[in-house]
């Protein structure tokens, strides 16, 4: 496992806050690492 230093505006971090208190993450760290993920798989699939 690797930890990943990133920068965002402070816009795009209040939306990601926004979709945790909808329930659309556990945490900020759990939707980011899920984006990370599905962009990945829609990579690999247009590969």
């Amino acid at each position: 496992m690797v930890a990943l230093s990133i920068k965002i505006t402070d816009k795009d971090l209040e939306a990601i806050r926004i979709e945790v208190q909808k329930g659309n993450a556990m945490n900020t760290s759990d939707f980011v690492r899920r984006a990370v993920f599905e962009k990945i798989l829609k990579s690999e699939a247009s590969a």
